[in-house]
């Protein structure tokens, strides 16, 4: 503190100039920080509060900031001030240049505002005293007068929190002018003091007041919270520190202090923020963002404070590997038997190992070389993907994948038999091309037999009518059965032709019927003859022409369609029938004989009737 003394002496007041500062002494005392703590009051710009206005009466306005409330000492005997003290104590502040006391002063006091003590001093009986009580307590108080003409009136005495008098300080003599009185007391033991200028017949003057207190700081750090029982490697962590006495009490720090975290047990470094700040009157801080770059067992950090205390070391913790994940394993599925490798995909952590692609299935389903899987038959092929530990990272957990691979399509081409065929052909020989299997096209018909039959790849064409064919080929290996393909055969009637249609051109009337002839097609139809001539000419029954008249008679021979023929062309011919030439028929003795007895039988008979 650097102080500007007062010497003018004032009548009947104290004064208090602005010519102090509070300031702060740190010292180390057995290990902890030890630190003086003053304030100084002066009621002027400067002061704790930025002084007081003139005409402010003095009370608890330096309460907050200092401690320090002010009060009239009217009191005397056991407990209190040593002597006569007047009742009417004034502790209105007025200023140094004003007509009360300025110029009067022996010495005169500095300029600022003073703390009138009396108010008149005529008639006056006792000292005047003011009551400075100290929350908290401190261990010395300094009060600076002026002015001062009977040094045994001025006096300063400082009492502990029960009002014992602990320590007092009286003005020398040949001193007189300005002086300053101190006070104090083993560790912070003054509750309050008693500022006693003089009688009513001095005239005194006080500069300013300081007071110190002794603040007795931590003497070691304390770890209050830390990363348990372990945390990831690179991953951010807090470490909370604590500053305490011997007792293991939290005790705030009497100057600012850094504390910091190194590795003490441990490997790698520390990375992020490693330190923080306590500020004076603090006890704790905590260390935000820590990291710690290598996987280990067993870190322990030790914690240290600028300035020094006993350093902290946290409990053991691990630092454990970064997980890591592989993400975007999903190949196509299904796939077909045959079809071309596939290239295998996936994302992994952050250690840069490769991903490594593989299959539990059997060679004979897929097999996996790098990152390609090649589909060797049909069936499901399993999947794994893994990705290794590195550096900070720990193996990724495997992910699994299928792919099922199905039976390939076979498809039947080339089934395109002849079609029309005529009733009589010879059998036909069916042809396909099948698919990959190996297996044979198999052939057959949805038909009747009485159409046609399939014996192999040979089809016989037994009727009239559609022969439907079909050609399947069996599933096999790694293929599916084809689609079933069908075809037709249309079978046509075969042609009918009549021959052999030739009856007589000429015959005469009267001849007896003429029998007609003729070959068809070997249907088992019958040939049907007619005649398209009048019924006075000829009739025709069966195959019998009856000669009726002379003319022509026109004869039609028909063969219905049938037994895989078709109708034969109508095939005609013309008989032309002619009188017959006139006979003498010869004599036939037989029939003459008869005919004589039968005469003469007849006669006989008539002879009996008559």
């Amino acid at each position: 503190m650097v102080c500007i003394p007062a010497t003018k002496r004032v009548r009947s007041a104290i004064a208090f100039a602005a010519r102090c500062f509070t300031g702060a002494i740190t010292v180390a005392f057995a290990s902890a920080i030890v630190s003086a703590q003053t304030f100084t009051i002066t009621f002027d710009a400067g002061d704790p509060i930025g002084g007081l206005p003139v005409g402010t009466v003095l009370g608890n306005q330096y309460t907050a900031s200092t401690g320090a409330t002010f009060s009239a000492n009217a009191f005397s005997g056991a407990g209190g001030p040593v002597g006569n003290w007047a009742t009417n104590t004034d502790m209105t502040v007025v200023s140094s240049a004003g007509t009360d006391v300025g110029g009067l002063g022996i010495p005169p006091l500095v300029s600022g505002n003073l703390l009138r003590s009396f108010n008149g001093w005529l008639g006056e009986n006792g000292d005047a005293s003011i009551r400075m009580t100290l929350s908290p307590p401190a261990q010395s108080c300094s009060v600076t007068f002026g002015g001062i003409a009977t040094p045994s009136s001025t006096r300063l005495q400082a009492f502990d929190a029960g009002n014992t008098l602990i320590s007092s300080a009286v003005a020398t003599a040949g001193s007189a002018g300005q002086q300053t009185l101190t006070v104090s007391g083993v560790g912070n033991v003054i509750a309050s003091v008693a500022i006693l200028p003089g009688d009513f017949n001095d005239w005194v003057g006080v500069d300013n007041i300081t007071c110190t207190r002794v603040v007795v700081g931590p003497t070691k750090l304390a770890i209050t919270a830390q990363p348990t029982p372990s945390v990831q490697a690179l991953a951010p962590f807090n470490v909370s520190v604590q500053t305490q006495n011997a007792a293991n009490a939290p005790t705030n720090v009497t100057a600012a202090t850094t504390v910091s975290v190194a590795i003490q047990t441990g490997t790698g470094a520390l990375t992020g923020t490693t330190s923080c700040n306590i500020a004076v009157g603090a006890n704790s801080c905590t260390i935000t963002g820590i990291a710690s770059n290598a996987v280990q067992t067993g870190l322990v950090l030790r914690a240290t404070a600028v300035p020094a205390l006993t350093a902290a070391d946290t409990a053991p913790f691990d630092v454990t590997a970064i997980p890591q994940t592989i993400t975007g394993f999903a190949p196509a599925s299904p796939v077909v038997f045959g079809a071309a490798p596939a290239t295998l995909t996936a994302t992994g952590g952050g250690s840069g190992n490769a991903v490594v692609f593989a299959t539990t299935s059997a060679p004979s389903i897929c097999t996996v070389a790098g990152n390609l899987v090649t589909f060797v038959g049909v069936g499901t092929c399993n999947l794994t993907a893994n990705q290794a530990g590195g550096g900070n990272y720990s193996a990724a957990p495997q992910v699994t994948a299928s792919i099922v691979i199905g039976l390939a399509p076979q498809t039947i081409t080339g089934f395109a038999p002849a079609s029309p065929v005529v009733f009589g052909a010879p059998p036909a020989t069916l042809t396909a091309t099948g698919g990959g299997s190996g297996n044979p096209v198999v052939f057959a018909t949805t038909s009747a037999p009485s159409i046609c039959t399939v014996a192999g790849s040979v089809v016989t064409f037994v009727g009239v009518g559609t022969c439907n064919l079909t050609a399947n080929q069996a599933a096999g290996g790694n293929f599916a059965a084809a689609p079933q393909v069908t075809a037709s055969i249309v079978i046509n009637p075969a042609a009918s032709v009549i021959t052999g249609f030739n009856p007589p051109p000429v015959v005469n009337l009267g001849t007896g019927p003429i029998t007609l002839t003729a070959t068809g097609a070997p249907s088992g139809v019958p040939i049907v003859f007619a005649t398209t001539s009048a019924s006075s000419i000829c009739t025709v029954s069966g195959n019998q022409v009856i000669l009726v008249g002379q003319g022509n008679c026109i004869l039609t021979a028909n063969q219905a369609a049938g037994g895989g023929f078709a109708a034969a062309p109508q095939v005609t011919a013309t008989m032309l029938i002619i009188a017959a030439a006139a006979q003498v028929p010869a004599l036939d003795l037989r029939a003459l004989a008869a005919l004589m007895a039968l005469l003469v039988a007849t006669g006989a008979w008539l002879r009996r009737k008559a």
